[in-house]
């Protein structure tokens, strides 16, 4: 309008009036004040970045102060490993799941042995060739644990130490 004040019937016909009523409650800037900006309230100056929101959005699926990933980056081995193992519990390396969850694959099942879906646990675990090959090395009594932990909790342990008692001279 003219005078600056909402057009609401404009904004009833296209805009459910539960919003309407939350707009209209705000009260409009001060002229003292200055002129009405965009404030992002994630940042202490107000100012958007790329940056900042990735970190807002990721902040709900990964909590880097959850001592599980201080393991991954603590353990004393090569970066490369210590890089292989955060990949993995972020899950992100390029098998054929998450090459169609990329756009750049059209099948996630495992093409050599048929398993419906090839994840980084079937790689590494649970695939029948590479379970036989742990089932070589971790004792009977330790493998229904070893076989049932989501890929955090198992990468952590097997970095533990003490977790699993293996046989057949490996520490």
């Amino acid at each position: 309008m003219e005078d600056g004040a909402w057009d609401l019937e404009a904004f009833k016909e296209k805009v459910p009036e539960k919003i309407v009523k939350q707009i209209v409650s705000i009260p409009p800037p001060h002229p003292l004040i200055g002129p009405d900006k965009i404030f992002w309230p994630r940042t202490a100056n107000g100012d958007f970045s790329i940056k900042n929101a990735y970190h807002m959005l990721k902040k709900a699926t990964w909590n880097e102060k959850d001592s599980r990933w201080k393991t991954v980056w603590k353990y004393q081995g090569p970066h490369r490993v210590r890089f292989f193992l955060w990949l993995t519990c972020k899950q992100r390396l390029l098998t054929n799941q998450e090459r169609v969850r990329k756009g750049i694959g059209q099948n996630m099942s495992c093409l050599i042995f048929q398993y419906d879906t090839e994840d980084i646990l079937h790689v590494l675990r649970d695939c029948s060739t590479t379970k036989d090959v742990w089932k070589y090395f971790v004792l009977k009594s330790c493998q229904e644990l070893f076989f049932s932990n989501n890929i955090l909790d198992w990468v952590n342990a097997n970095l533990d130490s003490s977790s699993w008692t293996l046989r057949n001279g490996v520490p």
